[in-house]
Formats: C-alpha cells, sequence, structure tokens
C-alpha cells in the first residue's frame, strides 16, 4: 500500500520552493523521479509525461502574463530597476519635464514597478517580451553559469558555448524552460528510452525548436581537444553524463565511458601512432616495385598498365609520380590493390615468371602495410597471404579485417563502454555497448542495425547503418 502521506512530504522536501506546484515542470519531474525509486506504477505517473513535455512554452508576451511573473519571484532592487527604466524607454506617453533628472523615475521595489508597467498602457506584445527575457536574464544568469560549470568546467564556460547558448535563450524566450529544466534534469536512459531514436523528438515542446537545434548543433575545441555535436547537448539536457569525470570517453556517463561520434567519424584517438596517410607508404614501395619490373623483364608498354576506363588504357612506364599510381585506380585503397593485382600481374609478361612477380608483390604489400601500421596490433598477427589466390585478391575480407583491427585497437587504448553514433544533419543516434562493436561491422551499409566501416583512406571511417538514413 502506497503511503500517501509520506510520498507527499518527501515530495515537498525536494521541491525547490518547499512544497509542489503542479503548474510546474520541475516539480512534476520530482514527483515523478520519486514514484520511480520506489517502484510505485500509477495513472499518475503516466500522465506526468506529458505535463513535463509540453510545459508552458508560450512567450510571456502580455501585462498580465509579466505581472504574474513577476509576483511569483523574488526580484533584486538593482534588476527591479533594470526593468524600470526600460519600461519608461518603451512607455510612448513617458514624458519628462526639463528640470527633471530620469534617474528620479527610476524605482526600486516591486510594487512602484507594478505601478509604473499599469500606468504605461501602450506597451506592445513585442516589448512584454524583451522585457520579460530581460528579467529572467538577469535573475537566472548565474544559477544557468553555475550549472554549466558543474556539467562540463571551463569548457562549457567559453564565450563561444555558454555566451552562445544563453544569448540563444533569452532570444527566443528559453531562460524560464532551461531553469525549470535543470532543476531536475532528465537522466539519459530515461530520456532516450530506445537504443536507436532521435535526440530532437523526446525535448520537442520543452524548448525552442531554435534554442533545442542550437544546443544539439553545437561544436567547438577546448585544450586541443574537438568537441563534437550533441556533446555539449547531452551534458546540458542529461543528469547524469557530464564532460569531466572518471571514465574514459567523451563524456562521463554516471562513471561509464561514451564516446559520441558523428556521421564518417574515424574510429581513432591520439593515442594512435598511424594515420589519414598510412596507406600511403604502401603505394611508395608497390609504385618503385612496378617500375622495378619495367626495367627487369622490359614488358610491352601497349600491354603493361591499368585499363582504367573502357577507352582509356594507362601504362605504368609513364606514370611519373607515386600520386599518379595511387590514381591509377579510381576506388578506396584496398581496392586500389585489387586492381594491380588482378589485372597487372594476370599478365604474361614476365618470361614465365609470373608466380615469382606474384609473390613478390605479395610479399612487398605485407611488409609495407606491417609497417605502415606498425602499433596496430593486429596488424602484425594478420597474415597477408590469406587474401590471395593465383588469380585475385580478396579486398572485401582485407578491409573489413583491418577495419576491425582498427577498432579493437581504438578500443583497448581508449577504454570507453559505448559509442553513441550520430547523424549530424538528421540527430538520428544509435547506442552501442562496447561488447557487441565488433560483430557488428560490416561493409554493407544497408545492414540494419549494424555499423558500417569504410576504408576511405589511411584510416577507416564509420557510422551507424541507421543514421545513414535521414
Amino acid at each position: 500500500m502506497v503511503n500517501i502521506d509520506a510520498l507527499l512530504k518527501e515530495w515537498a522536501y525536494r521541491c525547490k520552493k518547499g512544497y509542489p506546484d503542479m503548474d510546474s515542470p520541475s516539480d512534476l519531474r520530482v514527483l515523478k523521479s520519486i514514484l520511480k525509486e520506489q517502484g510505485i506504477s500509477l495513472p499518475l505517473s503516466e500522465d506526468l509525461t506529458g505535463a513535463e513535455q509540453v510545459p508552458n512554452t508560450k512567450e510571456i508576451d502580455s501585462k498580465q502574463e509579466f505581472l504574474n511573473l513577476l509576483d511569483k519571484e523574488d526580484i533584486k532592487p538593482e534588476n527591479i530597476k533594470r526593468l524600470s527604466a526600460m519600461v519608461i524607454q518603451f512607455d510612448p506617453d513617458f514624458q519628462l519635464d526639463e528640470e527633471e533628472d530620469l534617474s528620479n523615475k527610476i524605482v526600486d521595489n516591486k510594487d512602484d514597478l507594478f505601478d509604473q508597467i499599469n500606468q504605461a498602457e501602450n506597451l506592445t506584445s513585442e516589448q512584454f517580451r524583451r522585457l520579460s527575457s530581460t528579467y529572467l536574464s538577469f535573475e537566472y544568469e548565474e544559477e544557468i553559469k553555475e550549472y554549466f560549470l558543474k556539467k562540463g568546467g571551463k569548457a562549457f564556460m567559453q564565450d563561444q558555448v555558454f555566451g552562445v547558448l544563453f544569448d540563444s535563450m533569452v532570444k527566443n524566450g528559453d531562460i524560464l524552460k532551461f531553469k525549470e529544466y535543470i532543476d531536475s534534469p532528465e537522466k539519459f536512459s530515461d530520456l532516450f528510452k530506445s537504443e536507436k531514436g532521435s535526440l530532437i523528438e523526446p525535448l520537442k515542446g520543452a524548448f525552442s525548436d531554435e534554442f533545442l537545434y542550437k544546443m544539439v548543433s553545437l561544436d567547438g575545441a577546448y585544450g586541443g581537444i574537438s568537441i563534437g555535436k550533441g556533446e555539449f547537448f547531452l551534458c546540458l539536457v542529461c543528469g547524469d553524463i557530464s564532460f569531466e569525470g572518471e571514465s574514459e570517453g567523451d563524456l562521463d556517463w554516471a562513471g561509464k565511458g561514451l564516446e559520441i561520434k558523428n556521421k564518417g567519424a574515424k574510429p581513432t584517438g591520439q593515442k594512435a601512432s598511424y594515420g589519414p596517410n598510412s596507406h600511403q607508404l604502401i603505394f611508395k614501395n608497390l609504385f618503385r616495385f612496378f617500375k622495378e619490373l619495367v626495367v627487369r623483364y622490359n614488358p610491352n608498354p601497349s600491354e603493361y598498365g591499368y585499363q582504367r576506363t573502357k577507352n582509356k588504357f594507362i601504362s605504368i612506364k609513364d606514370i611519373r609520380g607515386q600520386k599518379g599510381f595511387m590514381d591509377l585506380a579510381n576506388v578506396q585503397w584496398p581496392y586500389k590493390i585489387k586492381a594491380y593485382y588482378d589485372e597487372i600481374l594476370s599478365k604474361d609478361l614476365y618470361n614465365g615468371e609470373n608466380d615469382k612477380v606474384k609473390k613478390e608483390f605479395i610479399d612487398t604489400f605485407a611488409s609495407s602495410f606491417k609497417e605502415a601500421y606498425k602499433g596496430l596490433g593486429d596488424a602484425n598477427v594478420m597474415d597477408i597471404d590469406q587474401y590471395f589466390t593465383d588469380s585475385e585478391f580478396d579486398a572485401n575480407k582485407f578491409a573489413l579485417d583491418w577495419g576491425i583491427a582498427v577498432v579493437e585497437d581504438y578500443m583497448e587504448n581508449e577504454g570507453f563502454d559505448y559509442v553513441l553514433f550520430i547523424n549530424d544533419k538528421t540527430f538520428k543516434y544509435h547506442l552501442f555497448k562496447r561488447d557487441e562493436i565488433i560483430e557488428k561491422l560490416t561493409l554493407d551499409k544497408g545492414k540494419e542495425s549494424y555499423i558500417y566501416i569504410s576504408p576511405k583512406d589511411g584510416l577507416p571511417r564509420w557510422s551507424a547503418t541507421y543514421t545513414l538514413t535521414d
């Protein structure tokens, strides 16, 4: 049986005012949290969701609404003076005699301010909106600033973070909504109940669309570390996520490391000893290898080369540099290896020593690969011979295995617990646990609920397949 008296006392104790307000979204969230803690499932708890998701989002743009707002709050005298000065400035009927001082007309107590507002009969809706936004910025800037500091330290106090988002709150009438929300912010798993979905939808109506999209799309940097889209947002709207913590990862999620990866991100961190250009060493050595073949066997230039298109044959003999060699086949780099091996080495141009030449090619590729990725643990145990037959190179298997090796090295170096993939245009997300990541890697971007990995350059790129679609 539910002890209603005890529940109400606990609710009142946790409310900021010392008593619950059924019109306050933050107080309703407190009640929902208490119900959840006590394992109470009531129709009321379901009804709360709607009340929480749709607070009073209508901008305060009338005299009565503005007076009601002021009546509920304790206003600092200096802020009363600021509002009084604005009312005088806005009032088209205000007249100042030549000998009067404007400062004598500015009031410093709430009753006089109310009288002044009531006497200003011709203020417009836009002026009341500006008055309410200005008042709320005066009253709550320090409280909101403290919240930013708590959630992200100095990184969140930068002008390009706090300054930008606070200005957006003021401009779009979100200060009171944000202030009430942070009194009892939702946990990540309560906001985003599914492993995949939209970062935007659960908060639609809680804030203006303009401020919501400003938060979720904000990115930046601090201390030489890039902060991607979604990271500021998640820290600010999730009570159990912060920028600083003991865990390993971009963000700390209740003591667990959470990596945030936007569409097409690299699965690597600062500890990696290889990078986007590492694969170029492989092509440097293979280019030298093919040039030596020309000297050794002097094959017919009209045959020794690559059929790039139906009407364009490119001879190895005519290529002057490594870039031209890399551009010979206009495909991702593992498939360039396939093109060179399948087409160039398949021709009988080597005085009956084709098998010997193929073996030299494989050895050159294997040694170059291991040199280029010597910091990649699994690169030294990948048996390169397994990807070759007498007639072809299995580029698909190699690309996937190489991508897996890079991801495994990344996971070992960084030690995070989860990866949250985000589409930084649509803000769809998909959350993966650490122990399911490797088995979910695929080269097929159409494979539902998997992680698409693509060998773009010396580092693969990865994205959750769910986030790739609009």
